[in-house]
Parts: C-alpha cells; sequence; structure tokens
C-alpha cells in the first residue's frame, strides 16, 4: 500500500508542476508544442530548483517536503491567467485533424513505443556507468536528503564534480516514489522530447514537413540514442535539452519571449553534459540575432531566464572554479589550479593525436555506435562546401548552409581534439581502446548538427535538395540496420514490437466504436496512472540481475544480497572496499545505505564495521586500470576473514 501511495504522490506531484509551469508560459506561447516544450522545460527546472533548495535542510529527498512544494508551486501560479486551450483539448483538436492514415500510423508507432517501454520495466539494465556513479548519486541523495552534494564514491574519480543535473532531477521522482520505476521511464521520455523538440526545430527553420520527419528518425534512430533507453546515460537527456533550446531559440522571430525558456532549456543540457555547451550556445546566439530589434524590453526577463539557467545547470562549473580552479575539472585542469586525478591525467590521447591506431581494427564498432551518423557528418561537410562553391541565388540559403555545415564540421573537429577520444598509450589502463570508443557518444550534439544542415539542404531546388533527401533516407537506412542488430539488453525482438503495434490499432479500432465519454479529470488520470506503475517497482533489482548482455557489473553479488532476508524492507548500510560502488544495492525502494569506506582507513576498524554492517571488498586487480589505479587497504585488510559469499574477486563480509 505505502508503495502505491508514494508513486500516486509523484504522479500528483508531477501534474502539480506541469500545471504551474503551463501558467508560467501561457503567456509566452498560448498552444501548440512549443508551449508543451516550453512547459517541459520550465517544470523539470521548477522540480530541480526545489529539490536542491530543500536539499539545503537535508529534505532534499522528502516525499512529504518535495510534493508539498510543488503543490505551493502549484497554488502560488493559480494567480496567473489559465492557458486559454486546454492540453487536452489541444491533443483532440490535433487528433481530430489528422486523417486515417496518419490516425493508424499514430497508433501503431504509440503501441510499439509503449510496449518498448514496458518491455525496459520488465527487463531493466542499468548499465556500467548507471550502476558505478549515476544510480549511486541518486541512492546517496535520497539517504542524506541533500541533492546535489558531492558524495565519496571512488577512490580515483571524483564523479561528485561532473554535471549533476540529470541525476537531481531523476532523484526528485525517485525520492518522491522511492522507487527505481521513474528513473526507468526518464530516458524514453527524454528520446520523446528529443523528436519532438528535433521536429519543431526543423519547421522553425522552414524544413518541409515530410523531410523534417526523415531528419527526426534520422536522429533518434542512431544507435548510440537508443541503446541508452535501457542502460541509461547522460547524453541522451544532454541532447534532448538541446534539441529544446534550439526549438525555443528559433521560434524567437515570432515570439522572442521564448528566449526565457530557451536560457533556462540550455541550462538543464549543459548541466547535464557539458558535450552540448557549443551547439547551445549557438542555438541562443542565433535565437538573440532572430529577435535582435526586440530584446530591450525582455532584457529583465531574460535575466530571470539565465540566473534560472545557472541554478539548474551552471552552478557545478561555478563550484568547480571555487574547489579547483577550473570549471571542467576533473577532465579539464587549469594551470592555476588543482592538477586533474592521477588516473584521468592517464587518459591524454585524442583522435588527432593517433587518428589510424584509434580506427585500426575497430571500424566496426563506431560504425555500430553511430550507424548513420557518420554519414550525417559528411553531409556536414558536404553541405558547407555547397554554402561556399554552389551558385546560390538565395544569399539567406547560403548563409544558412555556411553556418550550419561549418559548425558541424568545428564540432567534429572539437571532438577529434577532446580528451579521451584517441587510443591511449599508458600501460597501466587495462583497456586502451576502450576510452576512444565510449567517446563516440560525444558526438551526438554534432550529429544533430549535422542533419539539421542535410535537413536545411532539403529546402534546395533541383538536384540539390534532392540528393540532400536521398542522403537523410540513408542515414536513417543505416541506423536502423544497425538497430535491428542490436538486441538485449537494449531492444526486445520484432515479434514485442508487432504486438505493441497490432495493439495500438486494435485499441484504435475499439475507440472507434465505444460511446463517447466525458473526459476524466487530470488528477484522475495521475491518480491511476500511479497506481498501475506502483507494483512494477516492487523486485526491479533482481530484474536487473537477470538481463541478458548487461554491462551492469558484479551480478552475482547483487543477487546475493537480493536473497538475503530483510533486503527488500530492511534499512541496514552496506560498506563498500573496492574501486566503484553498486547502485542497485540500495534496494528497490532504496531503503540502503551506501558507504565506501577510506582507502587508507585502519583494518581493525574495518573489521569491527564488518560485524554492524555486510561488507563488500575487491581484490586489488578488480576493475584496476579500468576505472582507478589507486591502491586500498581493504582487501589486504580483510584477507584473514572468512566471507560470507565469493563471486570471483568480489568477497562480502556479514558477521551480524
Amino acid at each position: 500500500m505505502r508503495e502505491v501511495v508514494l508513486h500516486v504522490l509523484l504522479a500528483l506531484a508531477i501534474l502539480a508542476l506541469g500545471g504551474a509551469a503551463l501558467r508560467i508560459v501561457a503567456r509566452v506561447s498560448p498552444g501548440g508544442l512549443e508551449r508543451a516544450i516550453a512547459a517541459l522545460v520550465v517544470g523539470v527546472a521548477l522540480a530541480i530548483a526545489e529539490a536542491l533548495a530543500l536539499g539545503l535542510v537535508g529534505l532534499g529527498a522528502s516525499p512529504v517536503a518535495l510534493s508539498l512544494a510543488a503543490a505551493a508551486t502549484w497554488a502560488a501560479t493559480r494567480s496567473l491567467p489559465a492557458p486559454q486551450t486546454p492540453v487536452g483539448a489541444e491533443l483532440e483538436r490535433w487528433w481530430q485533424a489528422r486523417g486515417p492514415a496518419a490516425r493508424i500510423a499514430t497508433a501503431a508507432a504509440a503501441g510499439a513505443f509503449g510496449i518498448w517501454v514496458a518491455w525496459l520495466l520488465r527487463y531493466p539494465s542499468i548499465g556500467f556507468d548507471g550502476t558505478v556513479y549515476h544510480y549511486p548519486d541518486i541512492a546517496g541523495w535520497i539517504a542524506n536528503g541533500k541533492p546535489g552534494s558531492q558524495l565519496f564514491l571512488s577512490y580515483d574519480i571524483p564523479y561528485g564534480n561532473y554535471p549533476l543535473t540529470d541525476e537531481v532531477a531523476q532523484t526528485w521522482a525517485a525520492a518522491i516514489a522511492r522507487s527505481w520505476v521513474p528513473i526507468s521511464l526518464w530516458n524514453p521520455l527524454m528520446l520523446t522530447v528529443l523528436a519532438g523538440a528535433s521536429w519543431q526545430t526543423l519547421r522553425n527553420l522552414a524544413v518541409p514537413a515530410r523531410v523534417a520527419g526523415l531528419a527526426t528518425a534520422a536522429l533518434v534512430s542512431t544507435p548510440l540514442i537508443l541503446r541508452q533507453l535501457n542502460e541509461p546515460q547522460t547524453d541522451l537527456p544532454a541532447l534532448g535539452w538541446l534539441a529544446c533550446t534550439a526549438a525555443l531559440a528559433t521560434a524567437a522571430a515570432r515570439r522572442p519571449a521564448l528566449l526565457v525558456p530557451a536560457l533556462v532549456a540550455a541550462g538543464l543540457a549543459i548541466g547535464t553534459k557539458a558535450t552540448v555547451a557549443p551547439e547551445a550556445v549557438l542555438a541562443l546566439a542565433y535565437g538573440g540575432y532572430l529577435a535582435r530589434d526586440r530584446l530591450r524590453p525582455l532584457s529583465g526577463w531574460l535575466a530571470l531566464g539565465l540566473a534560472g539557467a545557472f541554478v539548474v545547470g551552471g552552478i557545478w562549473y561555478v563550484r568547480n572554479i571555487a574547489q579547483h580552479g577550473s570549471p571542467l575539472w576533473p577532465f579539464v585542469a587549469a594551470p592555476w589550479g588543482d592538477d586533474s586525478p592521477r588516473f584521468l591525467g592517464l587518459i591524454d590521447q585524442t583522435f588527432v593525436d593517433r587518428p589510424l591506431d584509434t580506427l585500426e581494427d575497430r571500424l566496426g564498432d563506431y560504425s555500430s555506435l553511430l550507424g548513420g551518423g557518420w554519414i550525417a557528418l559528411a553531409g556536414g561537410l558536404a553541405v558547407l562546401l555547397v554554402g561556399l562553391l554552389a551558385p546560390l541565388r538565395d544569399a539567406r540559403m547560403r548563409g544558412a548552409l555556411r553556418l550550419a555545415g561549418g559548425a558541424a564540421v568545428v564540432g567534429t573537429l572539437i571532438w577529434s581534439a577532446s580528451w579521451g577520444t584517441g587510443l591511449q598509450t599508458s600501460p597501466e589502463l587495462t583497456t586502451p581502446a576502450g576510452w576512444p570508443i565510449s567517446t563516440i557518444r560525444y558526438l551526438l550534439p554534432t550529429v544533430a548538427l549535422a542533419i539539421l544542415a542535410v535537413a536545411l539542404a532539403a529546402r534546395l531546388p533541383g538536384r540539390l535538395g534532392q540528393a540532400a533527401v536521398g542522403l537523410l533516407a540513408l542515414i536513417l537506412g543505416w541506423s536502423v540496420v544497425a538497430d535491428l542488430q542490436l538486441g538485449s539488453p537494449y531492444t526486445p525482438s520484432l515479434l514485442v514490437f508487432a504486438a505493441g503495434a497490432l495493439a495500438g490499432l486494435a485499441l484504435l479500432g475499439a475507440a472507434r466504436f465505444a460511446p463517447r465519454l466525458p473526459r476524466p479529470p487530470a488528477w484522475a488520470c495521475a491518480v491511476a496512472i500511479g497506481a498501475l506503475l506502483a507494483p512494477v517497482g516492487n523486485g526491479y533489482v533482481e530484474r536487473t540481475v537477470d538481463v541478458v548482455g548487461s554491462t551492469a557489473p558484479a551480478a552475482g553479488v547483487v543477487k546475493w544480497f537480493v536473497d538475503q532476508p530483510g533486503f527488500e524492507d530492511d534499512d541496514w548500510k552496506i560498506a563498500i572496499g573496492a574501486r566503484g560502488v553498486l547502485g542497485t544495492l540500495a534496494g528497490d525502494h532504496f531503503t540502503h545505505e551506501l558507504e565506501l569506506v577510506p582507502a587508507d582507513g585502519p583494518c581493525r576498524e574495518l573489521r569491527e564495521l564488518a560485524t554492524r554492517t555486510p561488507l563488500m571488498v575487491s581484490g586489488p586487480g578488480w576493475w584496476v586500470g579500468l576505472i582507478g589505479v589507486n591502491s586500498f587497504n581493504a582487501p589486504r585488510c580483510m584477507r584473514d576473514v572468512r566471507p560470507a559469499y565469493v563471486w570471483f574477486d568480489l568477497k562480502v563480509y556479514d558477521e551480524r
């Protein structure tokens, strides 16, 4: 029953912030997809700001405090004018305007995506990065009540100095529901946000609807994006917020006030991952140029938007400057600040340094991960050459092609000269090729920009425009072929997708003959959704153990803990003496506090700790050279103590 109450509470809190955000943006954008994007940006920003503010007094993970803050925000905005067109009425009007073919396609696509999301909840994977630091952050903040605080999660890598906006946003939802369900739903949500905002951006740039749809499909089908639905990383959310920034900024010619939420969206994007910063700045600059003659009356509101961007995204970089002298520390150290941690300092080769060695015997990996994105990057260069060399009569079009194509080329060059993109040479790294392959995902913002450039070129008359459309189709085709080879844990079988599509069509048919019923109130829908999702949270951690192909480590240890009496309900602490913290050990409802023991703590204290709480210890070689090289005392201190469980190089001590 408690799980149902908390999930319903989350659904109502989302509804409250959503209603408040809609009233806030109603005067900026009265309707349409732009209003939805602006409201989403404002709503998520409010959630993050409230979690951070409550965290100052240790209440940033309290379901009651967070829900009351959402309710207070909703109440405070009741004095603002309500949107002239309710969201439900707008969706109904949009649906009624669609023809039979469009309705069938929409129903089939919605059904296929819906069953995919259900499959993700049934077979959650988490992944390596999620296990080691994304979700330990969330679990740690739920335990200490201070989202955004710096946690000790590694002996080598200061994860607390990463941009943390995405983790704080997920903490807001997970803390209210005390469940992994909203975490699993987050990246699928951000995929839909990426698709909608990308479409809106292209339409704002006068790209024809069919071309905009083709370009959007080419982007969202990139294998690296779809892989992050079940093994979430921050690249997809960052790209989604970047697309929101672009969608709002490119509408500034019609509605200059949209630059205010565009600034907040940029803060969400950069606060999630620094790799989107160049593109976010470019989008804002373009929006400012479009509205250049009407910015002065908005100066106060723009300052407010900039302040919001700082709160939700800029604060991490300012903290790094204050603590270590560089906004991008620990990856980039300033001459006057602290050096990068020793382990990260070993990663010093870029793609430009060693292009041939980096690609040797790894072209297949690069191809399967980025799919048609490689064609898109080449297309960006081609668009630049067309803008420079083709005899185009339209000067504005020529300038647009030069800007978009040139930005894509510059973005590719920035990536190739960036940290970790080359084959590493340090003998202390056990997987020197793993770093450049992992950093392919940093190219995603540039791929998006390159696809935009090709879509703009599709506006050209004659063969040049037709060639651009063909290039978009080729990008999409290559990515779809690569997607079909993903399999578990990323995508279900085609039969599952087909079943979802048929279910969507069946619902469409049933709705056609069903009697027309009154539209239920929004709060009733929220209660129903929360109640339906609540049971999914039970057994979540156990389900992660059995996922085929998951990169989440230490499945045997997680399974052992899950099988211990009281793991689901009791709140005992789990101590860890290893190179990484396993986030899933927090349990289905985040009842277990995870503590990384000091690297050089006295052996006497460590042995005594094992008598009070379970202690997981790794051998000195576990993950050495992969996410760390520093030594730590736990293996030596516990070598003469009999473990309760052994799984490869991991041992669990439990003498309670």
